[in-house]
C-alpha cells in the first residue's frame, strides 16, 4: 500500500531519454554521472538501456526518502496561486526538479512556479544548473545562490570535494579548518533568502548539522511565510531542538523519525540513516482531517500498538534476565561469604600454627642452652675423662 497522494501522478514512460540517464516517474531525468561514485562505493549497478528502449520510472521505494516525496507532492497539489519551493543542501536540485514536474503534471502550465536552490560545493552547483536544464528548466528564470546556509550572513569554512561520491558536504568545525578539503565560502541566512517573498510552499531543509541554528534564526519569517518545512536531521539533540522550537511557535508535527534509527511507520519498520521532521504551519495551511488522514491516524495507532507489544516483551525479558542476574548475585554474595568464613577459619589455623611453631622454637633454643650448659659443666668433662679412660683401658686390655 502506497501513500494515497501517488494516486494523483500516472507514472509516465519514455523512448527518448538517452541511456545515460536515470528516468523517474514524473518524467525526471536525471544523469548517472551524478551519483556514479556513490554507486560504485555502494556496489550498485543501473540498468543499461538501449537508446530505442521504453523507459519507465518506479514509484519511490520505502524508505526515508518516502515522506520527502511525500511533502513534495502534497504541497504541489495544495498549491494555488503559485508554487514556490525553496531547497537548502541542494546538491544538484533533485527535490526542486521533482517538485517543479509535480505541480506541472498537476496544474499544468498554469501556476506560477518559483524554486530557489542554495549549495556551497561548487562541482554540485554547477550540476544544480545542469540538471534544471535537461528537465527543461531554465535557471535564469530561478535563484540559484552558491553559498553555504547559516545563521547569519557571513562567510564559513566548507568542506568541498568528491562530488559524485559524497553529498554530505558541511560547514567545517573548527578543528577542521586545516583540511585541504576545506575552503572559505560565502554563508547566506535564511532570513535573507525569505525577505523579499511573499509566501513558501515548501523548504526541504538537508544542511549536515546546522538546521537547527539554520531555522532558528529565521523562525518569525517562518512563522509569517512558509507554509511546510521538511528537515533531514543529523543528531539527536538537534531533534530535540527542532521540537521544542516549532512547539513553542504553534507549528503541527506531520513527521518525527529520528536519525540511526529503526522505526515503525504506516509502511513497515523502516531504517533511518538521515532523521526526518515534518512541520506544517496551520496560519497558512490548516490541518484538517480528512477521511483518508484518519484512516492514516488509525493504521498509525496499529502499528504504534504493534510496536509497544513489541516492546512491552521486550522488557518482559529484560525484567527476567534482571531477576535471573539479582539470582546470581544473591548466589555470588553466599559463596563469597561462605569464601570469607573460610578464610577466616584458614587464619585462626594459620595463627595458631605459627603461634606452636614460636613455641616450639623457644622450647628447641631451651634445649640446646641446657646442652650447651651441660657441656660446659665440671661433671660433663669428668664424664668425658672417664669415657677417654675406659676407652684407653678397653685398649690396653686387648
Amino acid at each position: 500500500m502506497r501513500h494515497p497522494v501517488f494516486d494523483q501522478f500516472e507514472i509516465l514512460t519514455s523512448s527518448e531519454i538517452p541511456p545515460e540517464f536515470h528516468y523517474g516517474f514524473l518524467g525526471e531525468v536525471r544523469r548517472k554521472a551524478f551519483d556514479d561514485g556513490i554507486d560504485i562505493v555502494l556496489g550498485l549497478q543501473t540498468k543499461s538501456y538501449a537508446p530505442e528502449e521504453l523507459r519507465r520510472g518506479d514509484y519511490p521505494e520505502f524508505n526515508e526518502e518516502y515522506f520527502e516525496w511525500v511533502d513534495v507532492l502534497e504541497t504541489a497539489i495544495e498549491a494555488t496561486q503559485s508554487f514556490t519551493v525553496i531547497e537548502l543542501g541542494a546538491g544538484y536540485g533533485r527535490w526542486l526538479v521533482r517538485a517543479a514536474l509535480a505541480a506541472r503534471r498537476y496544474h499544468g502550465n498554469h501556476l506560477p512556479i518559483k524554486l530557489i536552490g542554495v549549495e556551497a560545493e561548487p562541482t554540485h552547483f554547477q550540476w544544480l544548473k545542469e540538471h534544471l536544464r535537461d528537465n527543461g528548466i531554465d535557471p535564469e528564470a530561478h535563484e540559484l545562490i552558491e553559498a553555504a546556509v547559516d545563521e547569519q550572513d557571513g562567510e564559513v569554512f566548507f568542506h568541498i570535494g568528491k562530488p559524485d561520491e559524497w553529498y554530505g558536504q558541511a560547514i567545517a568545525q573548527n578543528t577542521d579548518t586545516a583540511s585541504a578539503s576545506v575552503q572559505r565560502v560565502k554563508a547566506v541566512s535564511l532570513s535573507r533568502i525569505l525577505s523579499p517573498l511573499d509566501l513558501v510552499d515548501l523548504i526541504d531543509l538537508d544542511v549536515q548539522g546546522a538546521e537547527f541554528v539554520v531555522l532558528r534564526g529565521a523562525i518569525a519569517a517562518l512563522n509569517e511565510k512558509v507554509k511546510r518545512v521538511h528537515i533531514g536531521t543529523h543528531g539527536h539533540d538537534i531533534e530535540r531542538q527542532l521540537r521544542q522550537l516549532f512547539r513553542q511557535s504553534g507549528w503541527y508535527k506531520l513527521n518525527d523519525y529520528s536519525c540511526q534509527s529503526t522505526e515503525t511507520t504506516l509502511w513497515g519498520d523502516m531504517v533511518f540513516g538521515d532523521g526526518v521532521q515534518t512541520w506544517v504551519n496551520p496560519r497558512l495551511s490548516p490541518v484538517s482531517p480528512t477521511a483518508e488522514a484518519l484512516s492514516q491516524l488509525q493504521q498509525v495507532l496499529a502499528t504504534s500498538e504493534a510496536r509497544e507489544a513489541r516492546l512491552q516483551l521486550r522488557l518482559e525479558s529484560l525484567q527476567q534476565d534482571y531477576e535471573q542476574l539479582q539470582i546470581t548475585l544473591k548466589q555470588l554474595h553466599q559463596d563469597h561469604s561462605h569464601l570469607q568464613q573460610d578464610s577466616d577459619q584458614l587464619r585462626v589455623k594459620l595463627d595458631q600454627a605459627q603461634s606452636e611453631t614460636k613455641h616450639f622454637k623457644a622450647s628447641t633454643d631451651h634445649l640446646q642452652a641446657v646442652i650447651a650448659a651441660m657441656k660446659s659443666s665440671k661433671f660433663w668433662q669428668l664424664r668425658e675423662a672417664w669415657q677417654r679412660l675406659k676407652r684407653t683401658v678397653g685398649l690396653a686390655s686387648n
